[in-house]
């Protein structure tokens, strides 16, 4: 048992962690208001030591910024969990509210006078099938194809054979955010998160000697002496604020191409890069005993049915609303699971 518990203390002095806290309670203090900018710049001077000689801050840039809004959130997430789950209620609710005004004005476009008269005209006719499709398909060269059939899914939207779709999709997400925020309404449960040590910013052994850029865990939630880890990469996109495509790399795995508004930029789909990539050489560490589970949490999402929660790669399901154990990817409505996962991959 010593010398089990020695191996753990020599890996522990091998890694390199932005900011290093001994409990949960210890991190969830220093993301309070009065103590977030001096952990921004213990992150910053961590993984900037450059920019910070030169005595460099960026507080308006993006990693700082999202330090600032995700790091607070999370460490509430674990530490006062009632008081997160009545906030989150409240936005599962003016979120209910917010989707039932959309399926009423959508029901009163679908039946409008001025829909009905453009689903017969001729103009759309003409272009949404028939041979006004066909004409316009042998015009344009075969690799516009697919445009073509997007701009027809278009016109059928606004031709009213899509709305109805489109309306039983936005009840059944009505529906589930009712269930859920309900739930957490009557939900007073609250677990308790095994005694766990947190590092921020933990940077990971690089399998090429250096040559790449240094990937960096976001928060490990670890239990050195039972050899068990957390990975937890979060993420604030949001459907209504971030355009996610999600489409096939050149490796075969699922990427992502994100815009959010003048920028755009492909990287990997975030459940694969934690799972297929952060995991690996975290395993690699800690060694082979280890058991390390990895998780997305988007916590600026509140229910998912974007692309980014459709993809099935390799056995994995990262959709959060099913209750296999091996999801990954978690919105904010189900943050419970979320913790349960955690507990039970600490305890």
């Amino acid at each position: 048992m010593a010398g089990s518990a020695a191996r753990v203390r020599e890996k522990d002095m091998n890694y390199r962690s932005g900011k290093h806290f001994s409990s949960v309670r210890e991190f969830y203090e220093a993301t309070r208001p009065e103590n977030i900018d001096a952990l921004c710049r213990t992150l910053h001077e961590a993984t900037d030591p450059k920019g910070a000689e030169k005595g460099i801050y960026p507080e308006s840039g993006g990693e700082w910024v999202s330090w600032k809004r995700s790091l607070p959130d999370f460490a509430e997430l674990l530490c006062e969990q009632s008081a997160y789950g009545e906030r989150t209620a409240e936005e599962g609710r003016r979120l209910e509210k917010a989707l039932g005004s959309e399926i009423e004005l959508l029901r009163s476009l679908m039946d409008s006078a001025e829909l009905k008269a453009l689903r017969s005209g001729a103009a759309f006719a003409g272009i949404a099938g028939g041979n006004g499709l066909e004409s316009v398909t042998k015009a344009v060269n075969k690799a516009s194809v697919s445009s073509l059939s997007s701009l027809e899914s278009s016109f059928e939207m606004l031709g009213g054979r899509g709305l109805p779709a489109l309306i039983s999709s936005l009840e059944e997400q009505r529906d589930a955010i009712a269930r859920m925020s309900e739930a957490l309404e009557n939900e007073n449960r609250i677990d308790v998160i095994p005694p766990a040590e947190v590092d921020l910013e933990y940077e990971l052994p690089s399998p090429d000697g250096g040559l790449r850029k240094t990937k960096r865990i976001d928060v490990l939630l670890s239990r050195p002496e039972k050899n068990r880890f957390a990975i937890i990469e979060l993420k604030q996109w949001t459907e209504d604020r971030i355009n996610v495509n999600v489409f096939e790399g050149e490796d075969g795995q699922p990427d992502c191409l994100v815009s959010a508004g003048s920028g755009i930029r492909t990287q990997p789909h975030p459940a694969v890069k934690v799972r297929d990539v952060y995991k690996p050489l975290l395993q690699a560490q800690r060694g082979a005993d280890a058991l390390i589970r990895c998780f997305v949490y988007l916590h600026d999402q509140m229910y998912g049915d974007s692309e980014l929660f459709k993809v099935r790669y390799r056995g994995i399901d990262i959709c959060d609303h099913v209750p296999e154990t091996v999801n990954i990817l978690y919105t904010r409505l189900w943050y419970r699971k979320l913790i349960l996962a955690i507990c039970r991959t600490l305890s």
